[in-house]
């Protein structure tokens, strides 16, 4: 008997307003792109108007015209193949975004957005604040946080999912980290309370650090230059984080400055 491979299967599918109460409005024939691995639990949801469905255009879409067959065109767009769950998640999602482009789902359609959040949508500095003060204060449930926990256990992140988290993270401080440093250096007094270090102990730290250090030149806004001899003295002195100068520092040119009209580079 021949061994058989089951296969992990995903949908592309799409919604278009056909609601008679649609006709000769803007939004007679807009359409919206979806993804899903089970048709019959998102056709459920699709019904259920009190549940978020895809964003807040398709979600006021469903109130206004109804979720009904007479109200919507249903029609699968692909049929996505795949040997494992991540090669179907991974080609599900490269799919649904050519599909939103292809359409123009997101200028002229119901689709928010391109299919990853706010991925290829420009959003305003008041819409920006907006979802900023939303956030502020929030605090996660331990029943959410466990939930959280549970659906990343026994995830493997490949090679390139950690290289491009490591470009995401370069020059930005791990804020959660510095906290609880911060709250323990406050409570125990820091590493080296009640320890007495030795002169050597001291001059091994001391080359460590200059070893360590980055020689920069600043250049001024007037046009004068100053070289420091590492980012420490640069944000002692121009009041500037050691995230901005770092990033600041890889591009290395006057078209990219800080705040203040700072940019720097490296003594070489």
């Amino acid at each position: 008997m021949k061994n058989t491979i089951k296969m992990c299967l995903g949908y592309i599918y799409r919604k278009t307003l056909i609601a008679p109460s649609s006709k000769g409005t803007k939004d007679e024939g807009k359409m919206y792109i979806g993804k899903t691995t089970n048709l019959k639990k998102r056709f459920r949801k699709w019904n259920n108007v009190k549940s978020p469905y895809g964003g807040r255009k398709i979600n006021e879409a469903r109130i206004k015209y109804g979720v009904s067959d007479a109200s919507w065109e249903t029609e699968i767009l692909k049929i996505i193949r795949a040997r494992s769950i991540e090669e179907r998640n991974e080609k599900l999602k490269k799919a649904e975004e050519e599909c939103i482009r292809q359409f123009s789902s997101v200028k002229k359609g119901f689709n928010s957005s391109y299919g990853d959040g706010f991925k290829g949508i420009r959003l305003s500095k008041k819409h920006k604040k907006r979802i900023s003060n939303a956030m502020k204060g929030r605090k996660l449930s331990d029943e959410t946080k466990r939930k959280i926990g549970n659906s990343n256990k026994g995830k493997v992140r490949t090679a390139e999912m950690k290289k491009a988290q490591s470009e995401r993270m370069k020059g930005k401080a791990p804020v959660a980290a510095i906290e609880a440093a911060k709250k323990w250096r406050k409570e125990n007094g820091g590493y080296w309370k009640g320890k007495k270090r030795t002169e050597e102990t001291i001059e091994k730290m001391r080359n460590a650090q200059q070893e360590k250090a980055i020689k920069i030149v600043a250049h001024y806004p007037d046009g004068k230059e100053k070289e420091f001899d590492s980012m420490a003295s640069v944000q002692r002195e121009l009041k500037i984080g050691t995230g901005s100068i770092h990033n600041n520092l890889r591009h290395s040119s006057p078209r990219y400055r800080t705040k203040g009209g700072y940019w720097f580079n490296k003594l070489k």
